[in-house]
């Protein structure tokens, strides 16, 4: 059948992500991306020890290493006074297969992903697709998509929204995207400097307190990233100017001679989730309703009696319940939620790879552990 396969919007590295692990389950999938091609923007930069134990299936870590750092350490700092406090993460050995992070632009993770998605059989990567708007229902997802030929629509078992912080998947579901944005405008530049030359003490990653201008000080293998804030009203044009920011590496210190800047821009911060994890359609819910006041199905449940439970399918970021129970039960509950509830949108909030890597994991063994694909009776998922 043609909609018999998950969709996959966005090519990010959780989209990506995604797409190979359900390829590699033998879950025939196709990603759609609305640019012409990977964006090889210096983005995402520091990979931490459970999104590494994650890629570990995918055999790319060693990619990454290869082409990255290795930092073991990270530093809290004063800008006057140097050091306040070095984390070693060697600590967490007995924890993590890898215990250090990883420096490595977020576009090198991308390729090496889309390269092992290519080789598996049948594997279907469309850029130039947008995805404008998804349709749920009883037993399919459609999603509408403009492309250079004009618009399309494609049915899939499920969707996995992987668009971002501006998913259009969730603006067609009128999901609402709670929660605020910092007031300060975050200024990024790069330079080939070496400031561990002058800095002799710093680690790889270091966040730098200071009662006038605090910063963030990264390296990856050719540059470092210096962030400062900048306040809300300023002019942007003049933020990102050379003037600008040959004032801003200066100040982190100081040379006769300018800074060559590699890259430049600002950017956000939003603290934001979706205010609901789970929806479904309407026969869905007139059933859940019949379920709730038939005793012969309270304890089955063929249709859970909440439409909008979050915390019963993933915490928002910042709450860790799920590390409170033991992972074989984790596990087995998701399996019980993925066969009990049919024929539902089930919507799981992943923007932040890098923190929450166990999420998109446990939503890729909720696909592939259902039978979504083999039976006629289906479910839709999106993951954003």
């Amino acid at each position: 059948m043609s909609n018999d396969r998950v969709i996959v919007v966005g090519a990010g590295p959780v989209g990506l992500t995604a797409a190979l692990a359900l390829g590699r389950r033998g879950i025939p999938t196709v990603l759609l991306a609305a640019e012409p091609g990977l964006v090889m923007e210096l983005r995402g930069s520091t990979f931490h020890p459970p999104t590494l134990d994650l890629l570990d299936e995918f055999g790319v870590v060693p990619r990454m290493i290869d082409v990255g750092l290795k930092a073991p350490t990270w530093q809290f700092r004063d800008r006057e006074t140097g050091p306040v406090a070095t984390f070693d993460l060697s600590m967490l050995a007995g924890d993590t297969n890898h215990p250090y992070r990883v420096q490595c632009e977020q576009w090198k993770l991308m390729r090496f992903l889309e390269e092992e998605l290519r080789k598996l059989p049948g594997s279907d990567i469309r850029f130039g697709h947008e995805v404008t708007s998804v349709r749920p229902d009883d037993d399919a997802v459609t999603v509408a998509v403009e492309t250079a030929s004009g618009p399309v629509s494609l049915t899939g078992r499920y969707v996995v929204a992987a668009d971002g912080a501006r998913s259009a998947v969730r603006r067609s579901l009128a999901v609402d995207f709670e929660g605020f944005t910092y007031p300060e405008l975050f200024l990024i530049a790069s330079t080939d400097f070496r400031f561990e030359d002058k800095l002799t003490d710093i680690a790889y990653v270091n966040y730098i307190a200071d009662p006038l201008e605090w910063l963030v000080l990264l390296r990856v293998p050719e540059l470092w990233r210096v962030l400062v804030p900048a306040p809300e009203n300023s002019d942007r044009e003049k933020l990102l100017s050379d003037d600008s920011l040959q004032q801003v590496l200066q100040r982190v210190v100081a040379r006769p001679e300018p800074y060559r800047i590699a890259h430049r821009s600002i950017y956000h911060v939003h603290q934001r989730v979706a205010n609901c994890f789970r929806r479904r359609s309407r026969r869905c819910r007139q059933r859940s309703r019949r379920c709730s006041r038939d005793p012969r199905h309270r304890l089955r449940r063929a249709c859970p009696s909440s439409i909008c439970r979050a915390s019963s399918v993933f915490p928002p970021i910042g709450i860790s319940r799920r590390a409170t129970r033991p992972r074989t039960e984790v596990v087995q509950r998701e399996r019980h939620s993925i066969s009990a509830a049919r024929r539902r949108l089930l919507i799981i909030e992943d923007f932040s790879m890098y923190s929450h890597a166990e999420r998109l994991s446990a939503a890729v063994r909720r696909i592939a552990s259902s039978d979504c694909l083999r039976v006629s009776g289906s479910r839709s998922l999106m993951i954003w």
